[in-house]
């Protein structure tokens, strides 16, 4: 290792500072600066990250089968009402269908009578 006078170790600081480098500064804190984070400290950043937006994701989905849940639960009981009226109309045919056939049978009962 070189041994250097106080005159000549004056003389590079004088020439360090002047050249914008801090002397005082410790070599260590400023290679510490310098370091990009290690790819295994970037990996679990990322990793967190992508952790993140899956679990938002997750409940995003989760909230979505909620609401379609309801809205198939709301559509079949809408077309089980649909059915019930459906039915209803149906059966109101039928019996308006009898009476007509009904009725036609007894025109034509009447007609018979009426020219005999």
């Amino acid at each position: 290792m070189a041994s250097y006078t106080e005159e000549e170790f004056a003389q590079m600081i004088a020439q360090l500072e002047d050249s914008g480098q801090n002397a005082g500064v410790c070599i260590m804190a400023e290679m510490k600066k310098d370091r990009t984070p290690s790819d295994k400290n970037k990996y679990y950043w990322m990793w967190r990250e992508e952790k993140k937006k899956r679990q938002e994701v997750e409940g995003e989905l989760s909230i979505l089968k909620g609401i379609e849940t309801n809205r198939v639960k709301e559509l079949q009981q809408r077309i089980s009402i649909l059915e019930e009226r459906d039915d209803e109309k149906q059966g109101a045919l039928d019996r308006m269908g009898k009476e007509n056939n009904k009725l036609y049978n007894e025109i034509s009962q009447l007609k018979q009578d009426s020219e005999s």
